[in-house]
């Protein structure tokens, strides 16, 4: 079977460039970080909520 995609192939990665592993494992942090902040201030609304309905 003929590989149809073979002009359009990404360039392998170097495996021992730390910096590209770096910035990956940053976006990934800082997008943890973004969810938990928002997490945590829909949790605390929801806890004040049922804090008032007591």
């Amino acid at each position: 079977m003929e590989d149809k995609n073979k002009d359009h192939r990404m360039i392998d990665a170097d495996p021992n460039d730390l910096r590209q592993h770096f910035q990956f494992a940053h976006a990934i942090v800082v997008a943890m970080g973004t969810i938990v902040l928002l997490l945590s201030g829909v949790l605390g609304k929801m806890c004040s909520r049922m804090r008032r309905m007591r």
